[in-house]
C-alpha cells in the first residue's frame, strides 16, 4: 500500500517539476521576445516607413518635373501660381495616401531661419513664403542637420504636442513622429528639406498588432509544451498498460492507416481470439489507407486545376468545401504574359501543331509564375494570367525570368502588370460551378500585353504595381511611358517600361536616350506640346528605332495640328469595349 501511495506522489512531483519548468521557459522568452520587438517596431518603423515616404514623395517631385530653379524663383518671390497649386495638390494626395499627418518643404533662408516652401498638413497648414518660426531653437535640430549634411534622417524625431486639457484638468498630450530628407540641386547641394510627420497614434496601432502576433506565439508555445507532456506521459506511464481495444480506440480517433504492433503481439501472447481480431483490424486499416491514398491523389489532382493560391483567397482547405457565391475582395498583383510571336504563328499551325506550341510556351512562362510564389490563375491559348499576394517584384521577376526562358526558344515575352482589388468568388450553378474574377486589374494588365510591342517594350508595369518595389531603378532598368487614361474609371495610370530583358543593343539604347525621353514625356504630361516634340526629335536623333519616341512625335504632331484634344496628356487610352 505505502508503494502504490508512494508511486502517486512521485507522478505528481514529477508533472509538478515538468509545468515550473515549462511555465519558467514561457515566461522568460515572452519577456525576451516582447523587449526585442518593442524596440525592433520603433526603429523599424521609422526606418522602413517614415524614411522611405519621405524618399518617395522628394522622388515624386521630380516626376512632377519641380527643379531647383523653380523652387528658388518661388521661394523669392513667394507667389504661388496654377503651378504651384498643381503640385501642391499632389502633395496632398501622397499624404492622404500614405495616411501622414502632414507632409512638407522647407527652404531655409540662413544659417538659422527659413520658409515655408509647401505644406500639406491636415489643418494649419502654412502658405509659401511664411517663416518658420522654430528653425533656429533645439526642436528643428534634425532638420538642419539634414539640410547641412544632405543626407535622409535616420534619428528618431519625436514631437511632443499638448492639446487643450479634459474638464479634470489633465493635459492632452499627443506626439508627432517625424522624417526628413534632402532636395537636392544638380551639384548635390541641399536646397530644401521634406518632411513628413505621422502621429504615435500609428505607431501604437503597430504596437499592438505585434503584442497580437505575440500572443499567439505563446498560444503556440502553450500548446506544442501541452503536446510534449502529453507525449512525455504516454511514453513514461501508459504503455506498460496498453492493450489491443487501446490501439482500436486510436484508430477511430484519426490513425486508420497504422497497424496496431502492440495489439498484435498481445494477441499472439495471450493465443486466443485476439490474434484473428488483430488481423482482422490490420486489413481493414490496410483498406482505409488504400482509400485515403485515393482521396489524397484525387485532392491534389484537383490542385492542378485550381490554383494553391484560390484556396487560401477563399479561405478553403479543399476542394469540398467550396460554395456558390463564395467571395473575396482581395489586394493582388496581376501579372499577364504571352509570347510576342504567338499570334503570327498559331494560324499557321495544324490542331495538333497549335496544342504543341501551346504548351511548349506555357512550359517556359509557368514555373517562372510558379518559381516566384505566383499562381498561374488562367490560360488564353499562349498567354498565361496569374496573380501574386505578396510583393509586386515577384510578379516582375517571374515576367522577366520568362522572358529569358522564352529567348532560349527564339520567342519575346510580352507582359503586362498591373495592382490593385480583385474581386475573386464562385460562380455558375449548383450542377457547375467555378471559381472566376472581376476586376478591371486584369483588363489593364491584357493592354499592357498587347501595347507593349507598339512601343518596343517587353514589359510594361503599372505605377500601382511599382511603387510598391523599393528600389525599382536602382534594382531593374525602367522607364517612365507616360500614361494610360482608363475611360471605364476616368483615370489616369502611369506606365513603366521595363526594358531588363530586351536585347544588349535595345538595353543600351534605352538606358542612353532614357533622361531625353523621360524629359519629353514630362513635358507631355505638362501640355507643353511643342517642346515635347523637340526632345523625341533628340531621342530619334540618337536612336531612330525608338518606337515609342516616334508614337509620342506623332502625338505631339497631331495635337499642334488640332487633330487631337488640346489637353491630352496621355499616350494610350483604354475605351470600355477593349479587351472585353
Amino acid at each position: 500500500m505505502k508503494k502504490k501511495i508512494w508511486f502517486k506522489f512521485g507522478l505528481r512531483a514529477k508533472l509538478t517539476g515538468i509545468f515550473i519548468l515549462f511555465g519558467a521557459m514561457i515566461l522568460g522568452a515572452t519577456i525576451l521576445f516582447i523587449r526585442d520587438m518593442v524596440n525592433q517596431i520603433y526603429v523599424e518603423y521609422y526606418n522602413e516607413s517614415l524614411s522611405d515616404i519621405a524618399e518617395t514623395a522628394a522622388e515624386h517631385l521630380k516626376v512632377l518635373g519641380l527643379g531647383t530653379a523653380e523652387m528658388h524663383a518661388y521661394a523669392q518671390s513667394g507667389a504661388a501660381d496654377e503651378r504651384y497649386e498643381m503640385v501642391l495638390m499632389e502633395m496632398q494626395e501622397m499624404r492622404e495616401r500614405f495616411e501622414l499627418e502632414s507632409l512638407y518643404i522647407i527652404y531655409p533662408t540662413g544659417e538659422y531661419t527659413a520658409i515655408w516652401f509647401l505644406d500639406a498638413s491636415k489643418k494649419d497648414a502654412q502658405k509659401l513664403g511664411d517663416d518658420v518660426n522654430d528653425y533656429a531653437y533645439y526642436e528643428s535640430r534634425h532638420v538642419r542637420r539634414v539640410y547641412e549634411t544632405g543626407e535622409a534622417s535616420r534619428e528618431m524625431d519625436w514631437t511632443k504636442i499638448v492639446g487643450d486639457g479634459d474638464d479634470d484638468g489633465n493635459e492632452n498630450v499627443e506626439y508627432i513622429i517625424s522624417a526628413y530628407y534632402p532636395i537636392r540641386d544638380a551639384q548635390g547641394n541641399s536646397v530644401a528639406v521634406l518632411g513628413v510627420d505621422k502621429t504615435e497614434l500609428e505607431m501604437k496601432k503597430k504596437i499592438r498588432s505585434s503584442l497580437a502576433r505575440v500572443t499567439r506565439m505563446i498560444f503556440l508555445i502553450v500548446m506544442l509544451s501541452t503536446a510534449l507532456l502529453i507525449l512525455f506521459v504516454q511514453i513514461d506511464m501508459v504503455r506498460p498498460i496498453r492493450r489491443l481495444k487501446r490501439s482500436v480506440q486510436e484508430f477511430g480517433e484519426g490513425a486508420p492507416g497504422a497497424r496496431s504492433a502492440d495489439g498484435a503481439r498481445s494477441a499472439e501472447r495471450r493465443r486466443d481470439e485476439l490474434g484473428e481480431i488483430a488481423r482482422t483490424f490490420s486489413r481493414m486499416t490496410d483498406r482505409i489507407g488504400r482509400h485515403i491514398g485515393e482521396m489524397e491523389e484525387l485532392s491534389n489532382a484537383y490542385r492542378k486545376l485550381l490554383p494553391p493560391g484560390i484556396f487560401q483567397i477563399l479561405h478553403k482547405k479543399s476542394i469540398v468545401e467550396f460554395q456558390l457565391g463564395d467571395q473575396a475582395n482581395v489586394d493582388l498583383t496581376v501579372l499577364a504574359m504571352e509570347p510576342k510571336e504567338a499570334g503570327h504563328v498559331m494560324p499557321g499551325l495544324s490542331s495538333e501543331q497549335t496544342f504543341q506550341y501551346i504548351n511548349d510556351m506555357l512550359a517556359q512562362t509557368v514555373p517562372a509564375v510558379l518559381e516566384q510564389g505566383g499562381a498561374a490563375w488562367n490560360f488564353d491559348q499562349a498567354g498565361v494570367y496569374s496573380f501574386f499576394q505578396n510583393a509586386a517584384s515577384d510578379a516582375l521577376d517571374a515576367a522577366l525570368s520568362a522572358g529569358r526562358r522564352l529567348q532560349k526558344k527564339g520567342e519575346r515575352v510580352a507582359a503586362g502588370i498591373v495592382k490593385g482589388q480583385v474581386m475573386v468568388g464562385v460562380a455558375g450553378h449548383e450542377a457547375r460551378m467555378n471559381v472566376i474574377s472581376i476586376s478591371e486589374q486584369t483588363r489593364v494588365a491584357a493592354f499592357f500585353m498587347r501595347i507593349g510591342e507598339k512601343y518596343h517594350a517587353s514589359v510594361l508595369i503599372g505605377r500601382s504595381a511599382a511603387a510598391q518595389i523599393r528600389d525599382l531603378e536602382k534594382r531593374y532598368h525602367v522607364r517612365f511611358l507616360g500614361y494610360l487614361k482608363i475611360s471605364a474609371s476616368e483615370r489616369l495610370e502611369g506606365v513603366y517600361d521595363v526594358y531588363d530583358g530586351d536585347k544588349d543593343e535595345e538595353r543600351r539604347n534605352k538606358q542612353r536616350t532614357k533622361a531625353d525621353f523621360e524629359r519629353g514625356v514630362l513635358l507631355f504630361t505638362q501640355q507643353k506640346h511643342r517642346e515635347a516634340r523637340e526632345a523625341f526629335i533628340d531621342v530619334l536623333r540618337r536612336w531612330r528605332g525608338d518606337s515609342a519616341a516616334r508614337e509620342y512625335l506623332g502625338l505631339c504632331n497631331r495635337v499642334l495640328a488640332g487633330e487631337e484634344r488640346g489637353d491630352r496628356v496621355w499616350v494610350e487610352e483604354l475605351h470600355n469595349g477593349d479587351l472585353c
